[in-house]
């Protein structure tokens, strides 16, 4: 698990092309800069969340990122007009499949606060992907 929690960042943090094949925390963390994930690999839990405290919104660009079994979770977190979500892979419904129903429930969960953030923001094109997907959970979802 690679743990960057409460982290600062005091110029670009850069995570392009980095794969993390375990579970990476996010939570809390702040920059005075905008942050790059493009081209990175999330295999497992991604958490951009936000507990406690107010942290303001940076750019994060998600540049051609791929979500492999989870999509990123964002509770909490303002997301910046800049977060740029391009060519980003989230995991479906068929795709997470052999996952527990709670595991479907927290991913369905986690698109709608997406969905939700880019729908604020007047980002149409990004809304409507997480809108997808949490559509498709929900179908797998219901009897």
């Amino acid at each position: 698990m690679a743990d960057f929690r409460s982290t600062s960042f005091e110029t670009l943090g850069d995570f392009a092309q980095v794969k993390f094949a375990s579970g990476v925390s996010f939570q809390d963390f702040r920059s005075i800069s905008a942050v790059c994930f493009n081209d990175a690999e999330f295999h497992n839990h991604a958490d951009f969340n936000v507990a406690a405290t107010s942290v303001p919104a940076v750019p994060l660009d998600f540049n051609g990122a791929k979500f492999i079994n989870r999509p990123p979770s964002f509770f909490g977190r303002e997301m910046h007009e800049y977060t740029d979500w391009t060519d980003v892979e989230c995991p479906n419904a068929k795709q997470l499949a052999a996952q527990s129903r709670w595991s479907l429930e927290e991913a369905k969960r986690a698109y709608e606060q997406l969905r939700i953030k880019c729908g604020a923001l007047g980002k149409v094109e990004d809304e409507h992907l997480f809108f997808r997907r949490e559509m498709d959970l929900t179908g797998r979802l219901s009897p």
